[in-house]
C-alpha cells in the first residue's frame, strides 16, 4: 500500500493495488484513494467507513452502499469494470461495425 498526503486536502491519500484490502480493520475514511485489482473486504460488521472520489479498477466491487447505521458513508466514487469484460465489450462492438460496413459495401 502506498500512502502519500493530499496537496488540496491535507489528508492521506492510498494507492493498494494487487493485494486484499481487509477495511474491517480500518475506522477511517479514504479520500481519493486508488483500489487496483484489490480483493476488499467488507462484512456486515464493518462500520465507521467513508470512500470518497475514490477509484476502484478491475477489484472485486461494482459498488458500494451507504449506511448511515453503521457509519458506512460513501460519495462520487468510480468503480471501473474488469479489463477483460472491457476488452470483450470492445470486440464485440468492433465485430459489429465491421459487419455493418461490409452489409454496406454489398
Amino acid at each position: 500500500m502506498d500512502q502519500r498526503k493530499s496537496a488540496s486536502s491535507g489528508t492521506n491519500v492510498f494507492k493498494v493495488s494487487s493485494s486484499i484490502f481487509e477495511a474491517r480493520s480500518f475506522s477511517r475514511g479514504f479520500d481519493s484513494c486508488e483500489f487496483v485489482k484489490c480483493t476488499l473486504l467488507i462484512d456486515h460488521e464493518t462500520g465507521q467507513l467513508a470512500f470518497t472520489s475514490c477509484v476502484f479498477k478491475d477489484c472485486n466491487i461494482d459498488k458500494l452502499e451507504p449506511d448511515e447505521e453503521r457509519g458506512l458513508y460513501v460519495k462520487d466514487n468510480f468503480f471501473d469494470r474488469p479489463l477483460e469484460e472491457r476488452r470483450a465489450e470492445f470486440e464485440r462492438r468492433l465485430a459489429q461495425v465491421l459487419a455493418a460496413r461490409k452489409a454496406k459495401e454489398r
